[in-house]
């Protein structure tokens, strides 16, 4: 669990410079790869390290939709759509491991941003 801890607190770092200059998707790719090599690091995932998963789900999915938000113009439909089902996946097992997550507004929030963003591909 430590290495995955570890991994977690990086992709946050990268999402935190992200956050500050978003004019490279760098911090988001190297993100998603943090999240997804820590999250299969816990597989199978131990009940104490729910809350570790849930953050790295949800980080990944925001990576994911960041992503889509600054690439829409030069990606391919097909990547940008590959993105966005990526997103809602990390998004619906997120609420499935974490169900309290169903009423919090970050979630919510990063929800309506996937759903805006589909519509915008379609």
């Amino acid at each position: 669990i430590l290495k995955s801890t570890l991994l977690s607190n990086r992709s946050m770092c990268h999402l935190k410079l992200y956050d500050k200059d978003s004019s490279t998707n760098t911090s988001l790719n190297c993100t998603i790869h943090d999240c997804t090599a820590a999250l299969s690091l816990l597989q199978p995932c131990p009940t104490n390290a729910q809350p570790l998963q849930s953050k790295l789900l949800y980080r990944r999915a925001k990576a994911r939709i960041s992503l889509v938000s600054d690439s829409i113009p030069t990606n391919e439909e097909s990547q940008v759509a590959q993105q966005l089902l990526d997103a809602e996946k990390d998004l619906r097992l997120l609420l499935s491991v974490d169900p309290a997550k169903n009423n919090d507004a970050p979630t919510l929030s990063l929800f309506r941003n996937l759903q805006k963003k589909k519509q915008e591909v379609s």
